[in-house]
Formats: C-alpha cells, sequence, structure tokens
C-alpha cells in the first residue's frame, strides 16, 4: 500500500514538473530583437527600440575613454564622417590616425540571455583585412539625459571596443495597433452583391441543370432576362443621353 502511495506521489510530482516546465516555456519572453533597420529592431509584433531620435553629426564626438587615451564617436541610424573614417557609426581617433570600428548596415541587435540587456553591435574591415568590432550595451533609463560612454578596447589589438548607452530611447515601446477597417462601405456593397451575384448563378445552373434538365444556355437562370439585358442597357443610355428625345420604343 505505500508503494502504491508513493508511486502515486511520484506521478503526481512529475505532472506537475512537466506543467511548470511548460508554463515556464510558454510564458519565457522572446529574448531577440529582430533588426527593422539600422535605427530599429522588434521584440514582439507590437514593441520596438527605436535609436532614431538621438541621430546627430554625430551625436556624440570625441568622448574619452577612462586612460584618456583615444577618443570615440558615435552617431545612431546615420553614417557620419571624421578624418578619415568614411560612412561609420563609430570612429576611433587616436590624435594621430583614425580608425572605422564599425557601418550602419553591418549592424546587429543582440540580447544576453542571461540579463536580457540589448546590445548594439557595429563592424567593419579596413584595407588591410583588419576587422574591429564595436559593441554598444543600452541602458533603458526612464529619465534623465542621454549619455554615451567610451569603454574602449577590450584589450590591446584585440579589435573589439566596448561602450555603454544609457537613454529613454532604449527601452522598448509598444507600436500603434492600426484598428481602421481597409474596406469602405462602398467596398463591401460591392463585394457582397458579387458575392450574391455568384452564389444566385451557381445555385440557378444547379437547379436548370439537374432538377428542369435543361442544357445548353437555358442551364443560365432566367436566361431570356439575361440576353436580353445588353439591349435594354443600350435603350437606357440611348434615352438618358438624348434626354427621351430619342426613342426606340413605340410611341403609345
Amino acid at each position: 500500500m505505500d508503494l502504491r502511495k508513493r508511486c502515486n506521489k511520484n506521478n503526481i510530482l512529475l505532472i506537475l514538473m512537466t506543467f511548470r516546465l511548460f508554463w515556464a516555456v510558454e510564458m519565457a519572453p522572446e529574448m531577440t530583437c529582430k533588426k527593422i533597420n539600422s535605427c530599429k529592431c522588434s521584440y514582439n509584433k507590437d514593441q520596438i527600440i527605436d535609436l532614431s531620435p538621438l541621430i546627430g553629426i554625430p551625436r556624440w564626438l570625441d568622448q574619452y575613454d577612462p586612460e584618456n587615451a583615444n577618443m570615440y564617436s558615435y552617431n545612431p541610424c546615420k553614417p557620419f564622417d571624421e578624418g578619415t573614417c568614411k560612412n561609420v557609426a563609430v570612429c576611433q581617433n587616436t590624435g594621430a590616425q583614425y580608425y572605422e570600428l564599425g557601418t550602419q548596415d553591418s549592424v546587429e541587435f543582440s540580447i544576453n540571455p542571461q540579463t536580457g540587456i540589448l546590445s548594439v553591435i557595429y563592424s567593419s574591415t579596413d584595407i588591410l583585412g583588419v576587422k574591429r568590432t564595436s559593441q554598444i550595451t543600452t541602458e533603458c533609463t526612464k529619465a534623465g539625459p542621454d549619455v554615451f560612454t567610451a569603454l574602449g578596447e577590450t584589450s590591446p589589438g584585440s579589435g573589439y571596443y566596448l561602450f555603454t548607452l544609457s537613454s529613454s530611447h532604449c527601452c522598448p515601446v509598444s507600436t500603434p495597433i492600426s484598428t481602421s477597417d481597409p474596406f469602405s462601405i462602398g467596398s463591401k456593397i460591392v463585394i457582397g452583391f458579387c458575392g450574391l451575384l455568384l452564389l444566385y448563378f451557381c445555385i440557378g445552373m444547379f437547379i436548370q441543370r439537374f432538377i428542369r434538365l435543361q442544357k445548353g444556355q437555358r442551364i443560365i437562370p432566367h436566361y431570356i432576362f439575361w440576353s436580353g439585358l445588353p439591349s435594354l442597357v443600350r435603350d437606357g443610355c440611348i434615352i438618358f443621353f438624348s434626354c427621351g428625345k430619342h426613342s426606340t420604343y413605340e410611341s403609345l
């Protein structure tokens, strides 16, 4: 008896654990931000991050790293020029030379699965084949100034540079959901009329062919009316445009 109770208890625990796992998978937030363009990415169908309000020429120019050894410039969304850096998103200024640290068309939006923090990543390769990458870690702030901080290269010669960007524009915002009806009242009337007309012909032809055993043109419901309709329309147009002065009808 004790063994049966223990087995039942284990089965219940297994069911609860399975349900909890299923619930966790179902309720887990989406940990990707799909690129829309160099400014925007979408978390879901109704949430986006839009950096376009931060656009400048560039927005941040020659920001020193913690050692005050190198300066960095950054502009979201739109490329800029500085020194020998052409059409870039991020540029390094050593005081003697400029290095391209990423272009707008290379942008990637990456979310850390442990922290859920979004990073904007740019990269570029110079004429010597040296690749440099900039990772800008975003911080969602509800208030305060927009702050770009240059942390510099992770290690000398690594070609990987770290930055942080704190701004309210790094927060996901809901996109407006369109509630407008794509069809006007007139369109709905036309669609409804065409649907009824099609239904009329389908049912009528079925009755004419299989119940009344008609063949050829006679399977069209009310064939005499439809065959004479073009001439009726023509006569109506003649009477309308001639203001009734000319008519094919005989005078009574």
